[in-house]
């Protein structure tokens, strides 16, 4: 996979060396780089790509998910807030906005914006799981939880334990290949 890597990013440096001013190699070679997990190097291509055209969406984001996995987590949050500032119903900006304070430990914040993507029935699965696991997470009473209080007293549980926080982020995570 070494060998993939470096045969794509020499391709995307030619292109470079062809046309500097073109922010798609940028983009590809800080795609390349996150992948690979080099996230300060992820962070510098989405950036030149930024400086380029200001405001796009999918280097904001991209930089915003390097950020986070490099433990920047204020500027991970200043690139998310732009999206959605921009794109208030990109659902993916709220899911990063809520993986990025929870990463922060700030459970509640986190816990609100999650509940923007969770409160119709056309809700995604994963976001209703994030859901669940920040309110582990927050050690909230577990009588603040909508909805579970029944759930709760028949476990005889009275109060949700605290947890230690871990944000696993990725493209490449799946109970099979931990």
């Amino acid at each position: 996979e070494q060998e993939k890597f470096d045969e794509a990013l020499a391709a995307l440096d030619k292109a470079a060396e062809l046309a500097p001013a073109a922010p798609g190699i940028y983009q590809q070679r800080g795609e390349l780089y996150r992948m690979k997990g080099d996230f300060p190097q992820a962070i510098e291509q989405f950036t030149k790509v930024l400086n380029m055209q200001p405001g796009l969406v999918l280097p904001l984001i991209h930089r915003s998910e390097a950020y986070l996995n490099n433990k920047q987590y204020d500027e991970a949050l200043a690139d998310i807030e732009t999206v959605i500032k921009a794109n208030p119903e990109l659902t993916v900006a709220h899911g990063l906005k809520a993986q990025t304070l929870a990463s922060m430990e700030r459970f509640p914040e986190a816990i609100e914006e999650l509940k923007k993507l969770t409160d119709d029935e056309t809700a995604q699965p994963e976001f209703q799981l994030q859901l669940a696991l920040y309110h582990l997470f927050s050690g909230a009473n577990a009588s603040e939880l909508a909805g579970v209080d029944a759930v709760l007293a028949e476990a005889g549980v009275k109060s949700l334990p605290r947890a230690k926080c871990v944000v696993l982020v990725g493209n490449k995570i799946s109970p099979g290949n931990p």
